[in-house]
């Protein structure tokens, strides 16, 4: 199967290199041209320097864009030039309504939509470990199920079109409270002068543990958890507390993290 990967950051560049290992054809796609030839010339595939040239005899598009705006404007371009049949698959965190303006769209021109969005961050990307959930034709998730393992240590399909990013947003919630709870023991830790080694192998050993404590130990311990908010934690905290008001639902710690991370 051809695969065309679009959105090469620090998640599509680690996703499509386990792609092109396993030994599938691969052309990728980024804004920035000169990311693209590097990356082919590493791994000896091909780049397209146009969404024209990404999608020809491509079977198989995958999308991983920072946000909403990002990935609508190229699937206007994907829509123009894939072939019918093609299956479109997006890896990026979106919100349902926009999922399924992008299904319906991909639907009006005989493409196959599935949102995919993958959760673990990139230390499990690196390692091929990521977990997808995925909405729309279980058929279609069947016929690429080989490449989504190249890169996934679970794929779980949830039902309709927008479910799988449904799901992205479930898990997010929990992580982002994580996230959060980190930042504020820490702080309690020094306020307290505790040994923050200790402490560490404490929550380690403790119900407190998580990949989120394990990924972060080095700024724990050096006192400076500032790379565990990222641009992305506050798209997507804004993406679930927006979902969250949709069902009317009142998840107070989601909404003052919200507020706390994008000040």
């Amino acid at each position: 199967m051809n695969v065309t990967y679009i959105g090469l950051g620090s998640m599509g560049s680690r996703i499509a290199t386990h792609i092109r290992s396993a030994g599938y054809p691969l052309t990728v796609y980024n804004r920035t041209t000169v990311k693209s030839k590097i990356f082919a010339k590493k791994n000896k595939c091909g780049y397209a320097t146009s969404i024209g040239e990404a999608c020809r005899g491509a079977q198989l598009i995958i999308l991983c864009l920072f946000d909403e705006k990002a990935s609508w404007s190229i699937l206007q371009e994907i829509v123009q030039h894939a072939k019918p049949g093609t299956i479109v698959l997006d890896n990026g965190t979106a919100g349902y309504e926009h999922t399924v303006k992008m299904y319906d769209l991909c639907k009006k021109h005989r493409l196959d939509f599935l949102d995919g969005p993958v959760s673990g961050a990139e230390p499990l990307a690196e390692r091929a470990e990521l977990a997808i959930s995925i909405g729309g034709n279980k058929t279609a998730m069947v016929k690429i199920m080989k490449i989504l393992m190249t890169f996934c240590k679970s794929v779980t399909h949830m039902g309709k079109p927008g479910s799988g990013q449904l799901c992205k947003i479930a898990n997010l919630l929990i992580g982002f409270h994580t996230k959060q709870g980190l930042r504020e023991g820490l702080e309690f830790v020094k306020a307290y002068n505790l040994d923050k080694k200790k402490v560490l192998q404490v929550i380690l050993d403790g119900s407190s543990n998580s990949y989120t404590a394990r990924k972060n130990k080095k700024g724990w311990l050096n006192g400076n958890l500032g790379k565990l908010i990222t641009p992305l934690t506050k798209k997507d905290s804004i993406i679930a507390v927006k979902h969250a008001k949709n069902k009317k639902l009142r998840l107070q710690s989601t909404e003052l993290f919200a507020k706390i991370i994008n000040k």
